[in-house]
């Protein structure tokens, strides 16, 4: 066999391999129907082997789901690793192409790429920060503003979970968080307690959560 006809082959078998990864069950369930009501009743398709192939494909969209679980899980360590430079100055190459210096106002992640917001109206890439300075030489005037900001933020990672907790008057409570918000420096949580029920409770008198 020529080099050219073993390139040929692998490549084949590559585009092959390729395009069955990109199938979905249901794909595959629809083929297979159609290779079923047009089979030679005389020389009918092998049965194992059919079985054989959902089975692969099934295990191929499970790793598929493992790997996208896996990257959402690295995405939100990563993104609640950048909150804490929230307040700090860094240095950095700015989406103008510019090296620019300021303090961080805010994070936001999109696509799986962190941006900072820093006080020059400027944005800076997580990947092309080339310099952060102490932690202690954040202004103390704006500690305040930054702990609500860093407390609401993680309280926004409650939205949509169930939880259960005892209120002021002692009573017992279970629900689903729908919404977050600070009052009087206080993280309160929107908890919808069924039958059109939403009642609002302080994130102190939460005891468990799922």
């Amino acid at each position: 066999m020529s080099a050219a006809s073993i390139g040929g082959t692998a490549a084949a078998t590559a585009t092959s391999s390729s395009r069955f990864g990109e199938m979905t069950s249901e794909d595959f369930i629809r083929i297979m129907v159609e290779e079923l009501s047009n089979q030679d009743p005389f020389e009918p398709n092998d049965s194992a082997a059919i079985i054989d192939q959902l089975s692969g494909l099934q295990n191929i969209e499970a790793q598929n789901s493992l790997q996208e679980g896996l990257e959402k899980l690295v995405n939100q360590n990563t993104f609640s690793s950048a909150t804490a430079l929230i307040g700090q100055t860094i240095t950095g190459v700015a989406q103008t192409g510019q090296v620019v210096t300021g303090r961080v106002l805010s994070v936001t992640s999109t696509d799986g790429s962190t941006r900072f917001k820093l006080d020059t109206g400027d944005e800076v890439d997580s990947s092309l920060i080339q310099g952060i300075e102490n932690a202690s030489e954040i202004d103390p005037a704006i500690v305040p503003s930054l702990l609500l900001d860093l407390v609401t933020l993680n309280g926004a990672s409650l939205v949509g979970q169930n939880i259960s907790g005892t209120d002021a008057e002692g009573n017992d409570f279970t629900g689903t968080v729908q919404s977050v918000l600070i009052e009087n420096g206080a993280l309160m949580l929107d908890v919808d307690l069924g039958n059109g029920v939403n009642k609002t409770y302080p994130s102190s008198t939460i005891t468990s959560f799922g």
